[in-house]
């Protein structure tokens, strides 16, 4: 599931208009978090090549503000959950790194423009309300992103989770989240965290509404509730039974079901209505039927899980390994027992029945060729 796509296409879909008038103005200005994209990544740049001044401030907050990372680059507003939670719990560092940066003389005249237009933004309560915006609706995406990665995650079961996220994300509208509670309380007290916020003209918060439902929309075109293959899985769910269903109920479906992989229909019928007779019980006829139903995939996670081990195997000081190889290697580690319950003898005893030691005199020995010339000069030593 692609969860950062969505708010990302609403900054940029929301955004592209006031371009133009953020190049125009040597400050950076937009309405957004991401407001300080332009600007922010020439600060990004500045400080990778006068190396490294934010440890000083960062000192005050602990390690935090070093997880940040490329936060100030231009895509940074939809980049993770992690990045937002660390801007969040480092802000009053930030804020101190660009006040120092700001009367900084030995930065040129243009740098400290830029950082003082970026002070200005940050101690916005404009920025803090998108932050805390950010911050609750990230959150519970990275949830959401978090239970859809499990190996063990069902169709039935990530539809659920998906519902349940839309209808936490819509009760946002209502009652606002943590965080964003905590930024509008800062907004009325015109203070937050002993930082003085003072209102800038140039900016616009979000409007709440409109970014929450944009996501919502978003999150229902992810899995289309009205599809023929759901619907006959959640025949199986008995939550959606009725409170009393016929011993006939959801025939249909196990049959469409069964025909389309390509099992017994008989033995699924009679599972059935085992199990409409004692919805307790877990009918045996049901089990093919219930384990193909655990074989849709939910999300590319164990594609990209494979791909990552694949990279590890595969590293630049081993790249002469056959694919066969690789294979083999790849499936060991994914379906391979784990080192405390690997028995090593039974395959010790294969390889030295094959002649394979170094101590064997059937093993083929390596034989070192010197150069002829090498052998004067071992004469002369």
């Amino acid at each position: 599931m692609k969860r950062k796509g969505y708010i990302a296409d609403f900054f940029v879909k929301r955004h592209k208009s006031g371009s133009d008038q953020a190049q125009a103005d040597p400050t950076p200005e937009t309405s957004s978090p991401g407001s300080s994209q332009p600007g922010a990544s020439q600060a990004s740049q500045c400080e990778h090549r006068q190396g490294p001044s934010l440890p000083p401030p960062a000192a005050e907050v602990g390690s935090q503000l070093l997880r940040i990372g490329r936060i100030l680059d231009v895509r940074w507003v939809a980049s993770s959950f992690r990045t937002v939670r660390a801007v969040w719990t480092s802000l009053g560092a930030l804020v101190q790194h660009f006040k120092n940066a700001c009367s900084d003389e030995m930065r040129s005249t243009k740098e400290r423009q830029m950082y003082r237009g970026l002070l200005d933004r940050v101690q916005s309560p404009e920025f803090i309300c998108d932050l805390g915006l950010m911050y609750d609706t990230l959150h519970e995406l990275s949830l959401l992103s978090q239970e859809l990665q499990s190996r063990s995650i069902t169709l039935l079961r990530a539809e659920h989770l998906l519902k349940r996220s839309i209808r936490v994300i819509q009760s946002f509208k209502e009652s606002p989240g943590e965080k964003y509670s905590e930024a509008l309380e800062a907004k009325q007290t015109g203070e937050y965290r002993s930082i003085a916020l003072k209102t800038n003209a140039k900016l616009k918060s979000i409007n709440p509404g409109q970014f929450l439902q944009s996501l919502v929309n978003n999150l229902e075109k992810c899995l289309s509730f009205e599809d023929e293959t759901i619907m006959d899985l959640s025949i199986l769910d008995q939550s959606k039974w009725p409170s009393k269903p016929s011993i006939r109920h959801g025939e249909e479906q196990v049959k469409r079901l069964c025909k389309r992989f390509n099992l017994c229909t008989d033995q699924a019928l009679n599972g059935m209505r085992d199990l409409l007779e004692e919805p307790s019980s877990e009918p045996k006829d049901l089990k093919p039927l219930m384990n193909c139903m655990k074989t849709f995939p939910v999300s590319t996670a164990e594609c990209e899980r494979n791909f990552s081990l694949m990279n590890n195997i595969s590293s630049d000081k081993r790249a002469v390994l056959l694919i066969s190889n690789i294979s083999n290697l790849m499936m060991i580690n994914i379906n391979g027992p784990p080192t405390s319950k690997f028995d090593p003898r039974k395959y010790t005893r294969t390889w030295l029945k094959s002649h394979r030691a170094a101590s064997s005199v059937r093993s083929r020995k390596c034989s070192v060729k010197a150069p002829a010339e090498s052998k004067f000069v071992w004469n002369i030593l």
